[in-house]
């Protein structure tokens, strides 16, 4: 599994102002170099610490009760289309971070999404 942060696209985003909030996917698999028919799957939640993709979060407020379960394979991971609603799983999920995942066919890879388009959290979605 391959890992890249978009340091470089935070620059790019940055100096673009607020009016700028999506992002073609298009767009950032030229910038990250990924082949072309790279297929973008969607947003989910990386632990650093522990090395994990979130395989599932189910919340249960009536029970007062929220079920996590992690997973060591992105291929087994919970994908979200909506980076907002990544974001907001990724608050209850202490220690973690949105990744997007993009399959090249002979791998996946997953790219930090948390703050490298700046502005707040959930603002900036790829289309």
């Amino acid at each position: 599994m391959g890992k890249i942060k978009l340091n470089k696209m935070k620059r790019k985003r940055s100096s673009q102002g607020a009016e700028s909030k999506k992002v073609s996917v298009d767009e950032l698999r030229r910038t990250l170099g990924l082949p072309d028919g790279t297929e973008f799957l969607g947003y989910t939640i990386y632990s650093e610490k522990s090395d994990e993709f979130l395989a599932e979060f189910m919340d249960l407020p009536k029970e007062g009760l929220v079920k996590i379960t992690w997973t060591q394979s992105p291929v087994s991971a919970a994908c979200y289309k909506a980076l907002g609603k990544a974001v907001k799983i990724s608050e209850e999920c202490l220690g973690s971070i949105v990744v997007g995942l993009f399959d090249t066919g002979s791998q996946i890879i997953t790219v930090n999404m948390s703050g490298n388009f700046g502005g707040g959290a959930g603002d900036t979605e790829l289309i």
